[in-house]
């Protein structure tokens, strides 16, 4: 029978939510300009490649791969929020993050102890995922642009050529459902943990491979 912790208050160390002081550094100080960086950079990407005079099989390909970075990036958001104290610290955001980061798309599972009155929520992971199929799309968005371009060196009569209307939008579909189809494992992968703890003032969560 579990334990009860209510009554256990965690220290700052133990709520803070980042792993090595390098960790730390990088998730404070660099990914939020790398962040706020890439997301213009990929909105400026947008108004050119989305321009009709620009439209071409690559540069359809280019834009499907600015949408993905752009989701990916705001997916480290939370993850950035989450190493200032202001946030680390913030019940509120603390119930979002923790909530958000393993259980985006599943409703939760929430088993009342009878002895005592802490919360137990049992989750999958599943920003990682989205944040790790969002990667995958951009990837093969890449090689679809270089097997574009490669075809068109091969045979010039390719470049000048264009699709049938319907040819684009199901590449492109099956590039986003293949690649959701390779990350999905991810989803089921590890289940997390989400503990009350001084008298529910204090919110912890741990993440376990599902086979261990």
């Amino acid at each position: 029978m579990s334990a009860n912790f209510s009554h256990l208050c965690l220290t700052e160390e133990q709520q803070r939510m980042s792993g090595t002081t390098l960790e730390y550094n990088l998730q404070r100080y660099f990914y939020p300009a790398l962040a706020i960086f890439g997301i213009l950079g990929n909105v400026l990407n947008l108004t050119v490649l989305l321009n009709k005079s620009m439209r071409s099989r690559a540069n359809s390909f280019l834009a499907v791969l600015a949408f993905a970075d752009i989701i990916f990036l705001f997916l480290l958001f939370p993850n950035i929020l989450a190493n200032y104290s202001v946030f680390t610290f913030n019940w509120y955001f603390r119930w979002f993050y923790l909530h958000s980061k393993v259980s985006l798309l599943m409703i939760n599972e929430q088993k009342k102890k009878k002895d005592h009155k802490i919360d137990e929520t049992i989750e999958h992971v599943h920003l990682i995922s989205l944040a790790n199929w969002c990667s995958s799309v951009a990837h093969w968005c890449v090689i679809a642009v270089c097997a574009d371009r490669l075809l068109g060196i091969q045979n010039p009569l390719y470049a000048r050529a264009t699709w049938r209307w319907w040819k684009l939008p199901l590449v492109t579909t099956v590039i986003v459902f293949t690649s959701g189809l390779l990350t999905c494992y991810q989803h089921f992968e590890y289940f997390c943990l989400v503990r009350s703890y001084c008298r529910e003032t204090q919110l912890y969560s741990r993440c376990l491979p599902v086979n261990a």
